[in-house]
């Protein structure tokens, strides 16, 4: 009996210590589960808490130069970058040719560089990176100038910041942040915008400074201009080209055949352009130019109908490679005829009028505009929503408007025709845009030719009005205000401080960047 109840015993036992471990390894399995479980929560908590508006807003994402900036920071900032990429690909008219990332897809989706595997992503990262080390670089060196803020780019700060304000209110956004994410996909909140603007308005108001630090003497500016003159000097001269005798294509079996035939009948393009420059330099020198206006003509009678159809102006850094040596020679003068072949086109025959060297003051004016009827503005019909024809009489009949025009001149000339009275007159007169009616700083052939004429006469005068009509825009009293720099003296300053300021700007270095959080990339990438 013993026997076997011990064995019956032992067969409990067992299946005891059976059960036993079954609950066991149950309940491990059960807290293993609840561990996990728990991980999982807070991994999705630290998952929401990483997104959130307030992390964002909050922690560092990239310190450059000593200055950190959270992730909300760095999205503007990269939005800033993507946005002035599109505008320089649009404005150059590539827009459609691949050089821009879809704008439905991330950035991160979408390569840039096939041999590489370089996303559009890494390329903003990159490019965003740069300019908050350039931001920085010019902050930090600000301050340890001691620089501070004018007043006035303090109050462009503000103005900045209102704007966006008055978008968000005007979108109906309850506020900065939910608009910045809606329109940008980040929670950018006041506070962390006049952050960023404060260190890039600082920046460039202290580069600024240090461009206008830079001054020069006349023997510089003089020095300066003369080693660029072929590039900055204007040259006025007539153009025109004997053309290859045209062919038509789809006479010929092939582009090749075609192309040789060109070749083989330009030789007849170059010997009659010659004929007709050795033509022209047989004239006397008082008539050559009407001689050449003349060979145009015999050319083309259409095309050069108006004497001036030939006429041209550019800089010498305009020029076609073609002539461009010719034209600057010290030697050239006025009647010589040069002749320069463009293989397989034809000819190109000139003939040189002048040299200006900008050695001419700067005018600066003022002026009352009265407008024709707002109707004549059709070649503005793309600026619907640009409100700077609101002012145009849309009934006014040309004779009323010289007949206002001319009231206002008198009005002018009976209050004793000062510069102070025409700045009197413009809130009741004028339907000029500009503020004050003033204009500076003005280049020859930058306003139209009528008023270019008037103001760059060689014995005007400060003081000096007209009344003027322009087909373009209407009556214009016009009003001699003073004269600023030279031009020419304008260009090699421009350039010296140009030089000056990249020594200035690479004796500061780069603020180095660290990366120190894995929720670095912006959200659209």
């Amino acid at each position: 009996m013993s026997g076997l109840f011990e064995k019956k015993a032992g067969r409990d036992e067992r299946r005891e210590a059976r059960a036993a471990k079954e609950r066991r390894e149950e309940k491990k399995t059960k807290i293993t589960a609840i561990i996990i479980a728990a991980v999982l929560v807070v991994l999705f908590a630290g998952a929401l808490f990483i997104n959130s508006g307030y992390i964002r807003r909050t922690f560092a994402v990239i310190t450059v130069g000593g200055i950190g900036f959270t992730a909300v920071e760095y999205d503007y900032f990269y939005y800033t970058t993507v946005s002035d990429y599109r505008e320089t690909i649009d404005s150059m008219g590539f827009a459609d040719s691949g050089m821009l990332p879809s704008s439905d897809r991330p950035h991160s989706s979408q390569i840039f560089d096939p041999d590489t595997g370089e996303t559009w992503a890494d390329y903003f990262n990159t490019m965003t990176v740069n300019r908050i080390s350039a931001v920085v670089t010019a902050y930090n060196a600000a301050m340890e100038y001691g620089y501070v803020m004018p007043d006035e780019r303090r109050e462009f700060l503000e103005e900045s910041i209102t704007e966006f304000r008055a978008q968000a209110e005007m979108s109906g956004f309850p506020s900065m942040e939910s608009f910045f994410r809606a329109f940008y996909n980040t929670p950018l909140n006041e506070r962390s915008l006049r952050n960023v603007m404060e260190y890039i308005y600082v920046s460039n108001s202290f580069r600024e400074h240090i461009i206008d630090s830079f001054t020069y003497s006349a023997e510089e500016l003089a020095e300066e201009y003369f080693e660029n003159r072929d590039t900055y000097d204007v040259f006025t001269f007539r153009y025109f080209q004997v053309s290859t005798e045209e062919i038509d294509i789809l006479d010929f079996e092939s582009i090749g055949e075609y192309e040789a035939a060109r070749e083989n009948l330009f030789p007849d393009a170059v010997a009659r352009a010659e004929e007709i420059a050795s033509e022209i330099r047989a004239v006397e020198i008082d008539d050559r130019e009407e001689a050449y206006i003349s060979a145009a003509r015999s050319l083309d009678e259409e095309m050069f109908e108006e004497d001036d159809s030939t006429l041209m102006e550019a800089a010498g850094g305009q020029m076609v490679a073609h002539y461009d040596e010719w034209i600057v020679e010290d030697e050239r003068t006025y009647g010589d005829v040069g002749v320069f072949p463009v293989e397989p086109d034809g000819v190109i025959v000139l003939f040189y009028i002048d040299r200006d060297d900008n050695s001419y003051y700067l005018p600066e004016m003022r002026q009352i505009l009265i407008m024709r009827d707002e109707e004549d503005y059709d070649f503005y019909d793309e600026w619907d929503d640009f409100d700077i024809f609101d002012e145009a009489d849309e009934s006014m009949t040309e004779a009323e408007l010289r007949e206002r025009a001319e009231s206002v001149l008198a009005l002018f000339v009976e209050g004793g025709a000062t510069e102070q009275l025409l700045i009197d007159m413009m809130d009741e007169h004028s339907d000029d845009w500009s503020e004050g009616g003033l204009y500076t700083e003005i280049q020859k052939g930058t306003m139209v030719p009528e008023i270019d004429g008037w103001l760059f006469d060689p014995d005007r005068q400060v003081g000096d009005y007209e009344l003027i009509f322009t087909e373009a825009f209407g009556y214009h009293l016009v009003f001699l205000s003073g004269f600023g720099e030279m031009y020419r003296d304008m260009i090699a300053g421009n350039l010296l401080r140009e030089r000056d300021y990249e020594l200035w700007s690479e004796s500061l270095g780069t603020a180095t960047s660290v990366r120190h959080r894995a929720f670095f990339l912006t959200s659209s990438s």
